[in-house]
């Protein structure tokens, strides 16, 4: 069946005689339990008498060519005598492997109970898998998974093995994805339902549940002849799952653009026999949703990727909110400018720089959101950049993405210059918005464009770079910098103030700052552990150094609220308020001994507003805060938030 049209098929119908594969090009399984919970309701519904039958949508799949599956281990046996006929999945991927995995389940736990001669609809549990689950031949000519996905993909091996039960597929150090992780969700979503279905009405009707989705669960199944209605299917909106994102709608735009050439360029034979172009794409796209997949973080950032990709790899643009998406696909990869007769027509060339750079760009998406991964070390390979992009990642990288990407692809920067890039970018973030308190998208036009300067002409050095963003942060000779103290103690003034307000500790950037003031430009490991702990509080223990002072609301505010005051610890011994100052240092001795809390004999006023001091003194130092011509000189106990308190040093 090539001809294109649309088949109603119950699932029995649907899997008798086929088999199906997610080819590479595809991203990986995205559902969540409200997918998985809609598809439950509808089955039973069913059983309830609420539904005669369930329509699902349409299954879109392409013929596997014989090219492709005959050197397909076991598979191949299958397809060559006509036992199955081999489908890619096109479009309905999400709903098909639930459905095969509900299949499982449904299975599984119905023969899990210890009964001779069982059978479910009539057959016995190897039947079962055998029509549904695995195609085993009985002359050893191999076996054959009725659904899965291509080769040398993670989620393969994770759902023979992990959602199937299949030991022998099992690889030593399997690679786990988001994918790999939303497949084992949604088997364990199943295992759970069915298990109090089965609690609740017994195995007779789990039967009759198992039956209903068999025949009476519908489906629109089309087999696709030609790579236009690819491209159609992937424009549209999925019925029953998620909208296509960006990234994948572009996918098959260039696939489409890619049979375009394949059908009017006849210069090169080869091309036109192998179409070495949608092999490029298909390779391409697999390697980006590769990328993605690798972290939870990023699965759902498709368009993210690309929107910041195309802001690097074409420019930036302000007046409209999707200027990625109308640029790509109404002004650069579109029918007319491939078959245009204009110079300036879009080459086959073109689409495969674009491609490449979109999967090099992808590798760095996934690095600098998850620089402590391993993959990221091996990719790398130089600590002192994957430190930065920690600290950027906890800072939040906000509009840097496209500028990040250019400069840590830039070929002609040293490993010095990417260090003192990514420094720049740091110090931005944190004196601008961590401490300045300025507009979200100050500098975003300005470093956004800059982006595209730097990565496509080479007009503009990693040095301009560098030298831009410490202007902008510190100012120069006759102008100010965006970094202001006063901004700072501005946007403290309600912290120490506002009641329910803790003073510094109530600032955004308190973590990030403290953080760095302990480990002393170390990375501090396991970071989101730490807490940050007021030593002066209102327990009558640990302010034996206070009783110079009566204690007013305001005072023990100020006090408490200090910068001075803070300690960052891993470990908070749960009568910590109760404790004197000597018992806390005792504890913090043995578990932070370089903390600098121990270098005080007891704690006071004056401890504070020193310690405060030393603290200001590492800002200045580590932040380079001097360079700043609009803050020549700075108040600390007013920026401490002590000048109003009488201490004696």
């Amino acid at each position: 069946m090539s001809d294109g049209t649309v088949k109603y098929l119950n699932l029995q119908s649907l899997l008798d005689n086929k088999t199906f594969r997610i080819p590479d090009y595809q991203r990986g399984f995205s559902w969540e339990e409200k997918h998985f919970n809609a598809l439950w309701s509808d089955l039973t519904n069913l059983q309830k008498g609420k539904l005669k039958f369930h329509y699902t949508g349409m299954i879109t799949v392409e013929l596997i060519p014989e090219e492709k599956w005959k050197n397909w281990e076991g598979d191949a046996y299958f397809f060559k005598q006509k036992l199955a006929s081999p489908y890619y999945v096109v479009d309905g991927q999400q709903r098909l492997t639930s459905i095969f995995i509900l299949i499982h389940e449904l299975i599984e736990a119905f023969f899990s109970r210890d009964v001779q001669n069982l059978t479910l609809d009539g057959m016995v549990k190897a039947a079962c898998l055998g029509r549904y689950i695995l195609r085993k031949d009985i002359y050893g000519n191999g076996d054959s998974f009725v659904f899965g996905y291509d080769t040398d993909n993670p989620s393969d091996t994770h759902f023979k093995t992990e959602i199937l039960g299949y030991e022998a597929y099992k690889e030593d150090n399997p690679e786990e994805t988001a994918y790999t992780k939303n497949l084992s969700k949604a088997k364990s979503f199943f295992q759970s339902r069915i298990e109090e279905y089965l609690e609740e009405y017994g195995f007779d009707e789990l039967e009759k549940l198992y039956k209903l989705l068999l025949g009476n669960v519908r489906f629109d199944f089309k087999v696709l002849d030609a790579d236009l209605d690819i491209f159609m299917v992937f424009e549209t909106m999925n019925t029953r799952g998620k909208k296509l994102s960006d990234l994948e709608n572009l996918k098959n735009r260039l696939i489409y653009l890619a049979t375009l050439f394949y059908h009017i360029d006849d210069e090169n034979a080869s091309q036109k026999t192998d179409n070495v172009l949608r092999n490029t794409i298909v390779v391409g796209w697999k390697n980006i949703y590769k990328e993605l997949g690798k972290s939870k973080r990023l699965m759902d950032s498709d368009d993210t990727l690309l929107r910041n990709h195309w802001v690097m790899y074409h420019g930036y643009e302000r007046q409209r909110a999707k200027f990625y998406a109308d640029d790509i696909f109404e002004e650069v990869f579109t029918v007319k400018s491939v078959i245009s007769e204009d110079p300036k027509s879009l080459k086959r060339t073109e689409i495969e720089e674009y491609v490449s750079s979109l999967e090099q760009t992808a590798q760095w998406w996934f690095i600098i959101n998850n620089p402590s991964h391993k993959l990221a070390i091996e990719k790398v390979g130089n600590q002192a950049i994957l430190d930065l992009l920690i600290r950027i990642n906890r800072l939040k990288f906000r509009f840097f993405s496209p500028l990040l990407f250019a400069g840590l692809q830039n070929e002609f920067a040293t490993i010095e210059e990417k260090n003192e890039f990514l420094e720049a970018i740091e110090n931005y973030i944190f004196l601008i918005f961590t401490l300045s308190y300025r507009r979200s998208n100050t500098g975003s036009y300005h470093f956004q464009a800059l982006a595209s300067r730097l990565h496509n002409k080479n007009e503009y050095s990693l040095a301009n770079a560098i030298y831009s963003l410490d202007e902008w942060t510190y100012g120069g000779e006759g102008y100010y910098g965006y970094f202001d103290f006063e901004n700072f103690r501005q946007y403290l003034e309600p912290l120490f103030e506002q009641e329910g307000k803790g003073g510094y500790k109530s600032w955004a950037g308190m973590k990030y700052f403290m953080s760095e003031y302990i480990s002393q430009n170390e990375i501090l490991e396991d970071w989101d552990s730490y807490k940050v702990v007021g030593l002066y509080n209102i327990s009558q223990k640990n302010r034996e150094g206070f009783n110079g002072f009566d204690h007013t609301k305001k005072q023990k505010k100020y006090l408490e609220g200090s910068l001075g005051n803070y300690l960052f610890l891993k470990e908070v011994p749960a009568d910590f308020e109760k404790l004197s100052f000597d018992e806390i240092k005792a504890f913090i001795k043995n578990t932070d001994p370089k903390n600098d809390i121990l270098d005080y004999t007891e704690w006071t006023p004056a401890a504070i507003l020193k310690r405060g001091k030393k603290m200001l003194a590492f800002l200045e130092k580590r932040w380079k805060t001097k360079n700043a011509t609009s803050n020549e000189s700075i108040n600390e106990e007013r920026l401490l938030y002590l000048d109003t308190l009488s201490i004696v040093e």
